[in-house]
């Protein structure tokens, strides 16, 4: 994980630097009008920014969940490992497990098992669960893209890519839906020869 985490930094750093020029050589090689490029930029700008940006809120809203959990079962410091579970959360799946299921486990060795298993349900049931439901809303509501392919494209980026899979997941979805309609697009008379025929000659 740490790793990981070493190169996704170290990747943005030089992509920070060196962005600019990087994309431009590589879209040089794309066999594209410019007006196509664009686009595929701009979609591509576009997730990047919905993606961090509904990680953030979500995390921001699971932290609040947990600490209100946390000060329920009688857990110390509760607001500070709220915030802690906040800036974990970002990671989709592991983040968030890495501070209540320590917590549960303490809960139930010390004998407080109404508190343990009350946390156990809160975290798992909601906690866990609400990042499903809200990323696709969140993420979705800016790239206008499924619900079901943002969930599937960020569940199969983080399993791929690790830690970068987040951004990288749902970007790779939305640059093929966008190649698929210019596909469409540029082949439209090839794809429905029955509607071109059906077209008045100008």
């Amino acid at each position: 994980f740490f790793f990981q985490l070493f190169i996704m930094l170290y990747a943005l750093f030089f992509f920070l630097i060196s962005g600019p020029q990087l994309i431009k050589k590589i879209m040089g090689y794309v066999p594209l009008s410019e007006n196509d490029k664009a686009r595929m930029l701009d979609v591509g700008l576009s997730v990047s920014r919905a993606t961090i940006k509904g990680a953030l809120l979500i995390g921001i809203i699971q932290g609040t969940l947990a600490g209100i959990g946390f000060t329920v079962a009688g857990i110390d410091a509760a607001v500070f490992w709220g915030a802690i579970m906040a800036v974990l959360s970002i990671l989709p799946g592991i983040g968030a497990p890495l501070i209540w299921v320590p917590a549960v486990i303490y809960l139930l060795m010390s004998g407080q098992t109404a508190a343990g298993i009350g946390l156990l349900v809160w975290c798992a049931g909601v906690v866990g669960s609400i990042d499903n439901f809200l990323r696709p809303v969140l993420v979705g509501r800016d790239t206008k893209m499924p619900d079901l392919l943002i969930l599937l494209s960020t569940l199969g980026g983080v399993a791929l890519f690790g830690a970068t899979g987040l951004v990288l997941g749902p970007i790779l979805a939305a640059l093929f839906l966008t190649v698929l309609a210019i596909y469409s697009e540029a082949f439209a008379d090839w794809l429905h020869p029955k509607d071109a025929s059906q077209q008045s000659p100008v």
